[in-house]
């Protein structure tokens, strides 16, 4: 994500929110297109790939067959990113071992420190948000074949959730502000889920 983010600002954005907001869009759509559409029709259309050759009217009947079978998939997806995702973001292992190694080895006085902290890495929405997005667009899209997709994304996007409320009210900074736009722009890409559907 941060290739994104360097290829954003390099494109000529004005300002580093114009880029974070390019890079939301960016990688919104890697991410609809590489989890959500290639894992679909790879695990649903090329099973009747040859079926639909040969028989070309019968494509809708086949498909309909052959995608709830991609969606047992994201019923263990939705759990397995939330539960080793959340776990990940609330240990936060590399900022943990970055902030003790200035803490008690590199930084002597408190302007260091202080210095130190303030220039750790914080969280960069552009990348965050597309990953739930990218979430709920699946739930949405699933929701019709398989309603009980949206039981299991509950779960592993509340567990999402916690991890996040956490790390962004006691542990982690948002360097980069977007006063609310990448929120807004997060909002108009979820229906995505609809049309997809």
């Amino acid at each position: 994500t941060n290739i994104i983010t360097d290829i954003a600002k390099l494109s000529g954005e004005p300002t580093t929110s114009q880029a974070e907001l390019k890079t939301q869009a960016w990688n919104f759509f890697f991410q609809v297109f590489q989890i959500f559409l290639v894992t679909t029709f790879s695990s649903g259309a090329a099973a009747v790939a040859a079926k639909i050759i040969r028989e070309p009217h019968l494509a809708p009947t086949l498909l309909a067959e052959s995608l709830p079978k991609a969606s047992n998939f994201y019923l263990t997806y939705f759990l397995i990113q939330g539960l080793t995702s959340a776990t990940s973001n609330v240990l936060n292992s590399s900022d943990l071992a970055e902030y003790l190694f200035y803490q008690y080895f590199w930084d002597k006085t408190p302007r260091e420190k202080f210095t130190s902290y303030s220039q750790m890495k914080g969280i960069s929405y552009g990348s965050l948000f597309p990953k739930f997005t990218n979430l709920l667009v699946i739930a949405i899209a699933y929701s019709c074949i398989a309603p009980l997709t949206l039981a299991f994304a509950t779960i592993g996007l509340t567990i999402y959730y916690t991890s996040y409320r956490y790390n962004l009210l006691y542990v982690c900074l948002s360097k980069i502000d977007t006063r609310g736009q990448v929120y807004v722009r997060a909002l108009k890409q979820i229906p995505t889920g609809i049309y997809l559907a």
